[in-house]
């Protein structure tokens, strides 16, 4: 490894990883001593720290703040699951414009009670329920929101369980029709799964919006829509990153504490926000059927869906 230049390193939402190694790959495609390591490896000693001119990091837990204590060369962290790291340079999606995103898009659909859920209490989860409620506070609204947090001795199943015990109790205090913004589509995908399993008629009333942060679905069933997601750029970030690193190698610019956002995030409706706000449940579930069927490029007809929803034509 006497040639790195920079690591990238290998935690747990690889999809993330993923697109930010290709937007850096896109933006300087003739790189040399690209290294992948995983999380554990991440020491001076794996590092070959002397060799090691510049580190780029996913710095998912406190262990990797501890981890990079051993590195005595500039280090980039693109992980927004932590507060921005003293001793590095912080290139970070810009979680506050995912929130403006996601109040502007239920309030243009009509909602008027909105909720925000997090399956985890994460500084991205933070920044992204704030600014979605400041932007609705600004519009006189506000938020019902619900953060979970994985018990470190509770099996799979067992968290699976609660969580459903909580969001159904959650469901309770928010009336529909209503707006939900969840933190990731794993939280949106959880609230879905668990409103199919216990209350399946209110489901059309909720229109849930989740931010893409990672392919892998939690614990339980698939939800009962695919899910409308905010899509971050991650391959923005990855440019940024290409950029700066190279930049340091070829000036000596680095910046350590400071924090720089990546905008740019967009958004894909799918079936999950369907329609628009409707107290009625039959007209809220046709809505969503007429919607998911114009998304598929198919022209609705008005005999087969009253003839699927056992209404008149009229």
């Amino acid at each position: 490894m006497a040639s790195t230049s920079y690591v990238f390193l290998h935690s747990r939402p690889v999809d993330i990883i993923k697109r930010v190694r290709r937007g850096f790959m896109d933006a300087w495609p003739g790189v040399d001593g690209v290294a992948l390591a995983e999380s554990g490896t991440l020491t001076a000693e794996a590092l070959n720290a002397p060799a090691c001119r510049a580190v780029a990091v996913f710095a998912s837990d406190a262990g990797t703040r501890a981890r990079l204590e051993g590195l005595r060369c500039p280090v980039w962290n693109y992980s927004h699951r932590l507060d921005p790291l003293p001793a590095a340079r912080n290139l970070l999606i810009d979680d506050e414009e995912l929130g403006v995103l996601a109040a502007t898009f239920l309030l243009a659909k009509g909602y008027r009670h909105f909720g925000f859920i997090a399956d985890e209490d994460t500084a991205f989860a933070r920044h992204r329920r704030e600014s979605f409620s400041r932007e609705l506070a600004a519009q006189g609204f506000g938020v019902n929101c619900l953060t979970g947090e994985t018990p470190k001795d509770m099996s799979p199943i067992g968290f699976w369980a609660r969580r459903q015990e909580t969001i159904r109790a959650w469901v309770e205090t928010l009336p529909p029709p209503a707006g939900i913004f969840a933190a990731n589509d794993g939280a949106a995908n959880l609230f879905l799964s668990c409103l199919q399993g216990s209350a399946p008629d209110l489901l059309p009333l909720y229109a849930v919006l989740g931010v893409d942060n990672t392919a892998v679905d939690p614990i339980g069933s698939p939800a009962a829509f695919s899910i409308t997601s905010i899509e971050p750029n991650f391959h923005g970030l990855g440019e940024a990153l290409a950029e700066e690193i190279a930049g340091y190698l070829r000036d000596g610019e680095f910046a350590p504490g400071s924090v720089r956002r990546i905008s740019g995030a967009r958004l894909i409706e799918r079936e999950s926000t369907g329609g628009a706000s409707c107290e009625n449940p039959l007209v809220a579930r046709l809505m969503r059927r007429i919607q998911s069927q114009i998304l598929r490029g198919e022209a609705p007809s008005v005999a087969k869906l009253s003839s699927v929803f056992g209404t008149s034509s009229r």
